[in-house]
């Protein structure tokens, strides 16, 4: 007996060293990034981390300290629209921060509110502007979004990430934490080798994975400037997104109301909130009628909140020249530069001078 337990020890002590190298290893082969105070999300690709949402959970530690903060949330275009660098000179109180994910909808919003939640304590809420950026996609249904062929019960990326690695719990109320935010970096340095060896395999596919996309995935400013979306692209794009949102008449009541609900609980908690109605071409708005739907249920969002203090609503609907986009969604980088000086004005005036009225602009009604 004495001989097992001895040989088992020595077996256990053996697989910690060999961990423990692995550890080392990974450390070595893509040491720690620097400590920074912000995040942004579009990095993420050239880090370890290699996606937003990976990017996301592993480093929102930073966000903890108190301090005014001001953070974006939305899908693609609201990342490369509301750039932290072109908006941070207009908002001189606060950091800026962007934390949209790709693709994202309503609940993966509400999902990026919650982790960064985890990690602050309520006086470091109290610091926060939240700045979400919405347009008709990021009100798809997740079922429709991630259908079960793919996902079993329509997890989003960030459900996928949450229970990736065995840190968080399945529950009906969704994921739950089986670790306090003080363990975050132990998390991280436990499961860099796979997180490393992830990033490896995300490198050596990029290109096979790219040919599955409408147009290539990480294109450069200058190819975005130039670009020119053609007929046969946006006929493409067109089924994509009626796809993506389920091939229904209308956008998701569900996925609205949900958006509502994350604006109110925000607001009931004393925390700030900017909503950025962002644009589309006008050849998109025209092609699908999801736009005229969600469009058409502003104006009862601002009812709800037009009066609330913390809370602005912005819309740039004057920015929807076909040839200032690069694609069906998303703005050249010229017009993205128009885009960051004029919500950078309405942030300021919500996160700098929250006691003040903050400035509105109502919604066109379609």
């Amino acid at each position: 007996m004495g001989l097992i337990l001895a040989q088992t020890v020595r077996t256990i002590a053996s697989f910690l060293l060999l961990y423990g190298v692995l550890i080392a290893g990974s450390f070595l082969i893509a040491p720690k990034d620097r400590a920074t105070d912000i995040l942004d999300t579009s990095l993420a690709p050239n880090t370890v981390y290699a996606t937003a949402t990976k990017y996301l959970f592993f480093n929102r530690g930073t966000l903890s300290p108190p301090r005014p903060r001001v953070l974006i949330l939305g899908s693609s275009d609201a990342d490369l629209g509301m750039r932290p660098e072109q908006m941070q000179g207009n908002i001189p109180c606060a950091q800026v921060s962007n934390l949209a994910i790709g693709n994202s909808n309503a609940t993966e919003i509400r999902q990026t509110v919650d982790l960064v939640h985890f990690v602050q304590r309520p006086e470091a809420r109290l610091g926060n502007t939240f700045v979400f950026g919405v347009w008709y996609g990021v009100f798809g249904d997740s079922k429709d979004r991630w259908p079960a062929s793919s996902r079993k019960n329509a997890e989003t990326d960030i459900d996928l990430e949450l229970y990736r690695y065995g840190f968080y719990r399945h529950t009906p109320e969704g994921p739950h934490s089986l670790l306090p935010p003080s363990w975050l970096p132990m998390e991280d340095a436990l499961i860099r080798p796979f997180i490393v060896a992830e990033a490896v395999a995300r490198q050596l596919t990029g290109k096979l994975r790219g040919e599955f996309f409408i147009r290539p995935p990480n294109r450069t400013e200058a190819e975005r400037e130039a670009a020119h979306f053609s007929a046969d692209e946006r006929r493409a794009a067109t089924a994509y997104w009626y796809a993506q949102l389920g091939r229904k008449d209308d956008i998701s009541s569900d996925e609205f109301s949900e958006f509502e609900n994350t604006i109110a609980s925000l607001l009931d908690a004393h925390e700030r909130v900017v909503v950025v109605d962002l644009p589309i071409p006008q050849w998109h708005q025209e092609a699908m009628a999801y736009d005229a739907k969600y469009h058409q249920r502003l104006p009862d969002l601002l009812k709800k909140f037009g009066g609330r203090q913390g809370f602005a609503f912005f819309n740039l609907s004057d920015l929807n020249a076909d040839d200032d986009y690069s694609d069906e969604v998303h703005p050249k980088p010229h017009l993205a530069k128009i885009w960051a000086e004029r919500i950078g004005k309405t942030v300021n005036s919500v996160a700098c001078h929250s006691s003040e009225a903050a400035s509105r602009q109502q919604p066109e009604e379609d």
